[in-house]
């Protein structure tokens, strides 16, 4: 996100492409008539909610809920909704609903910009007894990243081992992480860097040292899109590059 807190327009279109893949894999399990109550009551609210109350989370959600969370509400108030929520024409509505929940998980599952989120709140208190991040939800995110690689969400896989690795850089999530940017080229230096620190944590993966001087050919040939890049392609832009 841009330093004033603002999303780009090509972060909120990666966004709201890979959203878009996913309703088309598995659209929204809820009836029309419940559907149009629940977008009926964020944009009542939106205007107030903080980003905690926006994904249904807790404010010592770890990361995973806050990704789950962001899940779960962008995938209602999504623009490709309109239809079946009468909202053909204007679909603005349903756009300021998910720049502002894609917002506020870019906010929550980043640990600084939560921590600044939550001290310029007024009204925000966070528990005392409010848990840290911890190698068990490190663990947790990498588990559940496994499983979407293995789904081909590359995506969102990233987004949780990048928060794995931010918490608790072991060398498998480090390892998995720098083979899963490298099935892009807008990630290759993000790519070759993971890749070099798992293999100086002593990363097991007999396949590192190949996939690093891969990755290096391709940068020297450079493939790489967008260097110094931070932002996500779609699911299905990934699975066109495998």
């Amino acid at each position: 996100m841009p330093s004033g807190g603002r999303l780009s327009e090509e972060e909120l279109d990666l966004f709201s492409s890979r959203i878009a893949v996913s309703l088309v894999e598995r659209p929204v399990d809820l009836a029309a008539s419940a559907h149009r109550e629940r977008v009926a009551a964020l944009l009542r609210q939106v205007g107030e909610a903080s980003f905690y109350d926006l994904l249904g989370v807790e404010m010592v959600s770890p990361a995973l809920k806050v990704y789950e969370g962001y899940e779960r509400m962008a995938r209602l108030v999504h623009p490709d909704n309109a239809q079946r929520l009468d909202l053909v024409g204007r679909e603005g509505v349903l756009e300021v609903l998910f720049e502002r929940v894609t917002e506020a998980y870019l906010t929550l599952s980043n640990p600084e910009r939560r921590k600044r989120y939550d001290r310029e709140q007024p009204g925000l208190h966070l528990p005392a007894a409010a848990a840290v991040p911890r190698a068990d939800e490190a663990q947790r995110l990498y588990d559940r990243a496994r499983s979407l690689a293995a789904a081909e969400q590359l995506h969102a896989a990233i987004e949780l081992l990048r928060e794995a690795v931010r918490t608790t850089p072991k060398p498998d999530y480090l390892s998995l992480l720098g083979l899963l940017e490298a099935k892009n080229p807008r990630w290759l230096h993000h790519a070759e860097e993971h890749l070099r620190r798992a293999i100086a944590l002593g990363a097991k993966d007999s396949v590192l040292p190949a996939a690093l001087a891969e990755v290096q050919r391709r940068l020297g040939a450079g493939e790489s899109t967008a260097p110094g890049a931070h932002g996500a392609e779609s699911d299905s832009q990934d699975v066109e590059i495998l």
